[in-house]
C-alpha cells in the first residue's frame, strides 16, 4: 500500500508501513494505544501532524520514527508491488509466480512442449509423461505399492513410460498411423522421438501441426 490520504487504509491491518501489519509488529505492546481496531490512518493525522500517543516501548519508536518521514495529501492510496527491489504498479501473477517458485534451469524440451497455440490439457500431460510423472506401473511399483507390473493393454509386458510411448504395439500403430499423415518418419523409442520433437524443423506450420498430433497422441493414449 502506498500511503496519499489514508482514507481508504486501516491503521492495524493494512500493509501501509514497512513493518506490515501492526497488530502483530506492535503485539508486545498488549494494548492497542486507545487506537480503535477499525480505525483509518487518517483519523489520527491532522493539520500535518501525527496524533498518538507517547512511545512507551521500541516496537513503537521505531513505528514512530518512520511515520516522521510520511505526510498525508489529498491524493487516493494506491497497490504497487515491489519485488527483488523493482516496483510495479500492476499485479502480475507470473512476476510473483517466478519469485516465490524455486528457480531451476530451462529444460530442453521446453520449446517442444509450451508454446503459442497449443492446448493446454495437452502440454500440460505432455510435461508430465516427459518427466516420468504419471502413476505408470513401474512407478507405482518404485513407490513400494503392491501392483501387477504388467501392462494393462497388452497383460504380457512390465508396463512403463517408455514402453507406453511408443514401444507397445498399439500405441506404435497409432503413432505411425499419425505420422504417416505427417509424412514424418516414425520412431518406436521414447528417446527418439523426444529429440525428434526437440529438434523439429522450419516451415513453422508444419512444426506447429507435428507438435499438436504428437501431444494429442500421449493425451489420448
Amino acid at each position: 500500500m502506498r500511503l496519499q490520504n489514508g482514507e481508504s487504509t486501516r491503521f492495524w491491518s493494512a500493509n501501509w508501513t514497512p513493518f506490515g501489519d501492526l497488530t502483530t509488529f506492535l503485539s508486545g505492546t498488549n494494548s492497542r494505544m486507545g487506537i480503535p481496531r477499525n480505525a483509518m490512518v487518517s483519523t489520527l493525522y491532522s493539520n500535518g501532524v501525527w496524533c498518538l500517543p507517547p512511545a512507551t516501548s521500541e516496537a513503537r519508536i521505531q513505528l514512530y520514527t518512520h511515520l516522521t518521514t510520511l505526510h498525508l495529501t489529498a491524493n487516493q492510496n494506491y497497490y504497487e508491488w515491489k519485488i527483488e527491489g523493482r516496483v510495479h504498479n500492476t499485479y502480475k501473477t507470473c512476476t510473483v509466480y517466478d519469485y516465490l517458485r524455486e528457480s531451476k534451469p530451462d529444460v530442453q524440451w521446453h520449446g517442444a512442449v509450451w508454446f503459442s497455440k497449443a492446448i493446454l490439457r495437452h502440454t500440460f500431460h505432455t510435461s508430465l509423461v516427459i518427466q516420468n510423472f504419471l502413476p505408470i506401473r513401474d512407478r507405482l511399483i518404485s513407490w513400494d505399492l503392491q501392483v501387477d507390473d504388467r501392462c494393462l493393454l497388452c497383460n504380457a509386458q512390465p508396463e512403463s513410460r517408455d514402453q507406453n510411448y511408443f514401444s507397445y504395439a498399439f500405441s506404435n500403430d497409432l503413432w505411425q498411423t499419425v505420422t504417416r499423415r505427417l509424412q514424418l518418419q516414425p520412431s518406436t523409442t521414447w528417446q527418439d522421438t523426444i529429440d525428434r520433437m526437440i529438434s523439429l524443423p522450419s516451415p513453422l506450420p508444419h512444426r506447429l501441426l507435428i507438435l499438436l498430433a504428437w501431444q494429442a497422441t500421449l493425451y489420448w493414449l
